[in-house]
């Protein structure tokens, strides 16, 4: 059969089953598109499919594997097509890495600076995320200054929090930009929060000055924090000095609270020895209801 015929073929099969889209044959069905892309000209015949079918091929281990035989080549390819390469570079970087873990990095230094160059910087930086945060950081210390480093290092943080945080205390006290550096104390704070929210809120008002960072951070602990344990936090709440800060925390204690069990936030409030922080609680609660 030509490769002109099998790509007839796959297209067919592919109109068939997004007319049809069965969950239930979905296993079945690309373990019949994986025989039909198991040759050596996989990549051709992929090459000429609509991108809104790509999703399959890539799914197929036939293909995944077919890539690797050339892996300079297939992300030559996945540059000069942007759309493909936000939707399927991610399974691609995280197989290169399995079986070449410097091929990538190679690829990378000889690329000239550019868009695309930033594009896959970016791809590497949140594949390695759940593997090693710190090989995140590194990624992310390629790239331009802008939004898109500014989430790998927020991600990068938290996730290394979880893991290791005081290692993640150590390397943001490194950080010479005080601006990024606070914004980075509040993504630790937020996943150092998920192991041990205490610890982590008491380290935040410690920490970072009054402002936007702390603001943000302070909201995302107290939301961790309240899905498990509000008594705790009402407690820890009271051991405040009134502002932002409390009142963030509060406003969030009091959302979440309110949501899992109304009537034992009402007892608690009723009960606080502050009555500063008793109304403040009240005000927070009454405005759920606006």
């Amino acid at each position: 059969m030509s490769t002109a015929d099998q790509i007839a073929q796959v297209l067919a099969k592919l109109r068939e089953w997004d007319d049809d889209d069965n969950a239930a044959l979905r296993e079945q069905r690309l373990q019949a598109l994986d025989a039909l892309l198991a040759g050596t000209n996989a990549m051709e015949i992929v090459q000429a499919l609509p991108t809104q079918w790509l999703g399959y091929a890539f799914a197929t281990p036939a293909f995944r594997q077919s890539l690797l035989a050339d892996p300079s080549a297939t992300l030559d390819w996945l540059r000069a097509h942007t759309n493909i390469l936000s939707t399927q570079g991610f399974t691609f970087v995280k197989d290169w890495r399995q079986t070449d873990d410097g091929g990538l990095r190679r690829y990378l230094d000889a690329l000239p600076a550019g868009e695309d160059k930033q594009s896959l910087i970016a791809v590497a930086g949140q594949e390695a995320l759940s593997r090693s945060p710190v090989e995140t950081i590194l990624w992310a210390c390629d790239l331009n200054n802008g939004p898109t480093q500014n989430r790998l290092l927020q991600m990068a943080t938290a996730a290394w929090a979880g893991q290791d945080p005081q290692a993640a205390v150590d390397w943001l006290r490194q950080i010479p930009d005080p601006d990024l550096q606070a914004q980075l104390a509040g993504s630790f704070a937020a996943g150092y929060a998920r192991s041990n929210p205490a610890q982590a809120a008491g380290w935040l008002v410690q920490s970072l000055p009054p402002g936007p960072a702390l603001d943000q951070a302070t909201a995302e602990v107290a939301w961790t924090w309240a899905l498990t344990q509000p008594e705790a936090v009402g407690a820890w709440v009271g051991t405040l000095p009134a502002g932002q800060p409390r009142q963030q925390m509060l406003n969030d204690l009091v959302n979440v609270w309110s949501y899992h069990d109304a009537g034992s936030l009402e007892a608690w409030i009723a009960t606080l020895p502050d009555h500063q922080l008793q109304a403040e609680a009240t005000a927070s609660y009454s405005q759920l209801g606006d």
